[in-house]
């Protein structure tokens, strides 16, 4: 009930009466009544409701501050500010002390210059081991102008672009190319070398040339020579191929490049010929006579079995040389 109704009511009580209260005594009663009603309503401990309701807040700020959250952690779960937490802490329970911070020599090195002096000098350790400012730069994830920064912290001068390190000065030089040059050897390609020394393929090329090693063409691998020899001693050239996934054309140059000539292609027509003059002259060394062997074979004419051992001696000279 508002003031204006507590004083609508005052009149209609006191309207009757000879002398009525003037507008002032409405007034004051009405205000004595509210404070009576407030009274009524308030907790008998005379604390406002919205006092308890503070109180409450701040013993559960307190209680989430004694349990270990930051005074940000209590007013984002709380939905205030951190000041709102800082003055309920304050009536409540006494801040935490700051941690104390150790005081540094001021004449000690910094640890952070320490660790980045020791980073530096990784970096400068890996390009002076021949590889490039790019590679260097992948190799300890930074980008290419902390590598530089890097040298001229150190006082080393970065190499011109292009122009490839000298190969063969170092015992650690020596080694790398001995290993290079047994992989090439096996039949590594310049790529899996590459990946194996965290190279480009163009470097293992440059370190290789440098040393007289023609990377133009790579040597067989066992595979590939044990596909070749099969194919040598009378294999398809369709089957040795799949032996080691390659094509016709690749196969035809790996024979080649192992000192083998590539058998050319016959046609079926052909071979079926060849494999029936085979059987002829193995009838003529049983013995058998032309009429003989034609009566075998299904030959009509007597003619075709000369022509059939003709071809028999050819193909077997042939084997010959």
């Amino acid at each position: 009930m508002c003031e204006q109704d507590r004083m609508d009511k005052v009149h209609r009580l006191f309207g009757d009466q000879p002398s009525p209260p003037t507008e002032a005594r409405v007034r004051e009663i009405v205000r004595d009544e509210i404070e009576w009603a407030l009274k009524l309503a308030a907790p008998p401990s005379g604390v406002t409701p919205a006092a308890a309701r503070r109180a409450t807040r701040d013993a559960e700020m307190a209680a989430d501050f004694e349990g270990g959250l930051t005074m940000s952690a209590i007013a984002a779960k709380h939905g205030c500010c951190v000041s709102t937490v800082s003055s309920a802490l304050k009536r409540v329970v006494p801040l935490r002390p700051l941690p104390e911070i150790p005081v540094r020599d001021p004449n000690a090195p910094s640890p952070t210059l320490a660790r980045r002096l020791a980073r530096f000098q990784e970096i400068a350790e890996t390009y002076q081991s021949g590889l490039s400012l790019e590679n260097t730069a992948q190799k300890h994830g930074c980008t290419i102008g902390t590598v530089r920064n890097a040298l001229r912290t150190l006082g080393i001068e970065a190499r011109p672009p292009g122009e490839a390190q000298k190969i063969g000065m170092s015992h650690r030089d020596d080694e790398r190319f001995t290993r290079m040059k047994a992989m090439r050897d096996e039949g590594a390609t310049l790529e899996k070398i590459a990946t194996e020394f965290g190279i480009t393929r163009e470097r293992v090329r440059q370190i290789m040339n440098k040393r007289g090693v023609d990377t133009t063409k790579r040597p067989p691998t066992p595979e590939e020579r044990a596909a070749v020899e099969a194919y040598v001693a009378g294999e398809n050239l369709e089957v040795a191929a799949s032996r080691v996934g390659i094509c016709d054309a690749a196969f035809k140059n790996l024979v080649t490049r192992c000192g083998h000539a590539v058998r050319k292609r016959e046609r079926a027509t052909t071979v079926r010929f060849n494999e029936r003059a085979k059987r002829c002259a193995a009838l003529r060394a049983e013995g058998k006579s032309a009429e003989e062997i034609a009566s075998i074979m299904g030959i009509k004419h007597r003619e075709y079995v000369y022509k059939f051992l003709s071809r028999a001696k050819g193909l077997a000279e042939r084997e010959q040389t």
